[in-house]
């Protein structure tokens, strides 16, 4: 399963601002999840996905759902990666929505909205 979330830029073209996927990796039964974001991120802080419910964000959520750490950044992005087991895919697909957020430098904490339309079913077809 893959998304991407974009921004237009001053130049009226389109970016990808963040990339996300969510696969296995061989036959371990767990799930790995990988953001790629921009540069210039405070690696140390890695990435966190959180829920979102129909009344906004998770109020009991002290943490994240899952939180990634960055594996390395290339010249256009950097990457993260995460492992996320059963009972967190269960409430991605429960959830209205999620976040990605991770923190720019300097210390400017961003949020992302992210549409979780599909995901159940995209979910069954990769579980089986």
């Amino acid at each position: 399963m893959r998304t991407q979330v974009t921004v237009r830029g001053d130049d009226d073209m389109e970016r990808p601002l963040i990339q996300l996927g969510v696969g296995r990796i061989g036959r371990e039964d767990d799930f790995w999840i990988v953001v790629q974001t921009p540069l210039k991120v405070l690696l140390q802080k890695g990435v966190q996905i959180a829920l979102s419910t129909p009344e906004g964000d998770d109020p009991d959520a002290d943490g994240a759902l899952v939180l990634m750490r960055y594996l390395y950044c290339e010249p256009t992005h950097c990457v993260s990666q995460g492992r996320i087991g059963a009972a967190q895919l269960d409430a991605l697909g429960e959830a209205e929505g999620a976040r990605v957020i991770f923190t720019a430098s300097p210390e400017r904490v961003l949020e992302i909205p992210l549409s979780l339309d599909g995901y159940p079913a995209a979910y069954a077809a990769v579980a089986k």
